[in-house]
């Protein structure tokens, strides 16, 4: 029988659609296969996937992507400065799919700073962000976002680490993250599983657990505006702001407050071995909850919120219960010194509080009912 011509086969397979990987098979299979859904090529890297992409193109990736080292310019093991989406396909062939750093990088850095890339988004589906490493001055183990817009839907960021942002640090950025996980992370200094620098950061339906870091082992804000919907932070620790923190930033020699909306939130078995297990509003802070529980917190300090700045509990009623301190109200604490302020925080019906079950040593202090 005559041989077809291999570069004949190729063509074919080309106007097929079949993506053309050289070693897939059932022997041979990459461990990390990319797709181009708009032209049906493919890669055995992210990067090289991301490199021939176009801009608004979407990339499927398959099984565990492993990043190279950074060099140039270049700050992540992958590396976007191009709108695109990133989605994940897990199936028993190639097991979950994951981007990994190999710990020698952070996973994924997306550079949209430069003004010309300012309009520029990124959305991230169905991944897991794992094994980064961001000890440059920039931060984000997982995921570093410099500008522009990302979306994160049921992503999974564990176990990285970095200076700043251990799982994800967001710099001048607008970023959404859904229905997903981060876990597991930690940072030397700000937010061990998120920390927002003068951003806008919505979390909704998430999972943010078993973080650490100095200061806000959960998340951490600082300067940006922050909300929290319908999720859980849990099992963090810090040295203060267990669960979370909220407090000013610096920006071109202006002070900038944090602003944080926490609704229908649980802040729960979080620790400081310091000040506030749950939750510290910053004196740059200003912080608005609602709907949530802030219970089971532990620290030396102020076991559930210590407010040094603008605190309101709105309607519908907020929980703070079970939390314990060393010192100081094991509730919530009111930080008179520093002029802070607490509204609603009076028992219901006078305000919207409750304190169930009672906290130790006592409910709240620096304010009256």
């Amino acid at each position: 029988m005559q041989r077809r011509p291999l570069t004949l086969a190729v063509a074919f397979a080309l106007v097929a659609g079949t993506v053309i990987v050289p070693g897939v098979g059932a022997a041979g299979r990459p461990p990390c296969l990319v797709s181009n859904e708009r032209t049906h090529l493919g890669s055995t890297t992210l990067q090289a996937g991301i490199d021939a992409a176009r801009a608004g193109d979407a990339l499927v990736v398959k099984g565990t992507c492993v990043g190279s080292p950074p060099s140039g310019d270049d700050r992540g093991a992958f590396n976007v400065r191009k709108s695109l989406t990133i989605r994940g396909v897990s199936n028993k062939a190639f097991g979950p799919a994951t981007l990994d750093g190999g710990g020698v990088a952070r996973v994924l850095s997306v550079d949209f700073w430069e003004p010309e890339r300012q309009g520029f988004s990124l959305t991230v589906e169905n991944l897991t962000i794992t094994h980064g490493y961001g000890y440059d001055g920039g931060g984000g183990g997982g995921l570093l976002v410099d500008g522009g817009t990302v979306a994160l839907t049921n992503v999974t960021v564990v176990d990285n680490s970095a200076m700043d942002g251990g799982g994800i640090e967001i710099i001048l950025a607008t970023v959404s993250v859904t229905n997903s996980t981060v876990a597991d992370n930690r940072a030397q200094t700000a937010g061990g599983g998120i920390e927002a620098a003068l951003s806008d950061l919505t979390v909704t339906n998430t999972f943010v657990s078993d973080n650490e870091a100095a200061i806000g082992g959960g998340i951490a804000n600082r300067g940006g505006t922050v909300t929290l919907w319908s999720s859980t932070v849990n099992g963090n620790v810090a040295l203060q702001g267990g669960g979370i923190l909220n407090d000013r930033s610096w920006y071109s020699g202006t002070q900038i407050p944090g602003t944080m909306t926490i609704t229908g939130t649980y802040v729960h078995h979080n620790a400081a071995t310091g000040l506030a297990g749950g939750v510290f509003n910053g004196n740059g802070g200003v912080m608005t909850i609602s709907t949530s529980e802030v219970s089971e917190n532990t620290a030396d300090w102020v076991g559930g919120i210590g407010n040094y700045g603008t605190l309101t509990f709105a309607a519908p009623v907020t929980n703070v219960g079970g939390n314990t301190a060393e010192h100081w109200p094991g509730g919530v604490y009111n930080n008179l010194w520093d002029a802070a302020t607490v509204t609603g925080g009076c028992p219901t019906p006078a305000g919207y509080v409750t304190y169930y079950p009672a906290n130790s040593p006592g409910d709240y202090g620096g304010f009256t009912c």
